[in-house]
């Protein structure tokens, strides 16, 4: 029985699995965030974006995942509390403050922003193609969208450029 990180081949393709170590789960997959670690497994493997999405949007709440495109997060993002759909229809460049640093847009794009509470902030984490949770910054996803985090693993907001 395998156990603890593992290297598997299948079909030519190389995945890296995560299996329990001890009790009565000893060689289980394991499933959801590993916060010690910045990864997140579903099913013992670790999720990475495919090198066409660059970056992925993930739902994670207990041992549960859920992945999502980033217009499909947008939608959800709706209902999020302070949420905030910011048109830039004029001819200068727009700036959005009260972030880590301002964030400034180009004519014609939209910017998407929303005040999670602090038990929320982790629900959604952005993964990059090596499987690794984006702690801050922003990345652009395979659709163009730049997503940024708060500095704690969090997604903060969302930018669209024409």
């Amino acid at each position: 029985m395998k156990t603890g990180n593992q290297t598997v081949t299948i079909d030519g393709d190389t995945f890296t699995f995560k299996f329990k170590k001890s009790g009565t789960g000893k060689g289980q997959g394991e499933n959801g965030a590993d916060w010690d670690k910045h990864k997140v497994y579903l099913g013992g493997m670790l999720f990475k974006a495919s090198s066409d999405d660059k970056v992925k949007i993930l739902g994670v709440t207990d041992d549960k995942i859920k992945e999502y495109d980033t217009s499909k997060f947008l939608k959800l993002a709706e209902t999020f509390e302070g949420y905030e759909k910011l048109d830039n229809n004029t001819d200068e460049t727009m700036t959005k403050k009260g972030y880590t640093k301002d964030i400034s847009v180009k004519k014609g794009a939209t910017l998407y922003s929303w005040n999670p509470d602090e038990s929320s902030k982790k629900d959604f984490v952005l993964v990059n193609t090596s499987g690794a949770m984006i702690k801050s910054g922003s990345k652009k996803d395979g659709d163009g969208y730049k997503i940024y985090t708060d500095g704690n693993y969090g997604i903060k907001l969302v930018v669209v450029e024409d």
